[in-house]
């Protein structure tokens, strides 16, 4: 596991590896309950949400920064050298 948020009341955003994955990938674990896979991204290396599942956003070791749309990614910025929100 590399880094866990919350996303809503019951649910971790988790970006981590298994044993079966060489790339880190995001993944939604409602506490529990069932764990589910993300889309990856390629290099993946921070995580943080705002509120929701919508307010997911992964950060990619080259400084992109995506938020999750869908079943997949969306780039928003470019650069960045950190990603998290208040709580």
């Amino acid at each position: 596991v590399g880094t866990v948020t919350w996303v809503d009341e019951v649910t971790l955003g988790v970006l981590g590896r298994t044993e079966s994955q060489a790339a880190a990938t995001a993944h939604l674990v409602e506490v529990g309950g069932l764990t589910s896979a993300l889309p990856l991204v390629d290099g993946a290396v921070g995580l943080a949400a705002g509120r929701g599942e919508r307010g997911l956003y992964v950060l990619s070791a080259d400084g992109v920064l995506s938020v999750r749309q869908g079943q997949s990614w969306a780039v928003v910025a470019e650069g960045v050298q950190g990603v998290a929100f208040p709580r």
